[in-house]
């Protein structure tokens, strides 16, 4: 991984994951990583985020309820 910026509450880093660009951060406090929805709906194979949230209700209700919990990120 390749810390690309950081700010008082994360560092931000780049790394590939099968040639696709995968977006990280990491809270300074926590310790907790977020990955990039948009990496990882790449990573398993859709365009977007969009595009695998709408694939199946499993899906979409998995990514809302992360959302709803702050677990998943859209960007950043």
């Amino acid at each position: 991984m390749k810390l690309i910026n950081s700010d008082t509450r994360f560092d931000y880093f780049i790394d590939y994951f099968q040639g696709i660009e995968i977006r990280i951060r990491k809270d300074k406090l926590t310790q907790q990583i977020y990955f990039s929805s948009e990496s990882v709906a790449q990573c398993l194979g859709f365009n977007n985020t969009d595009e695998m949230v709408q694939s199946n209700d499993e899906s979409t209700n998995i990514f809302l309820d992360g959302m709803n919990k702050g677990e998943v990120i859209s960007g950043f």
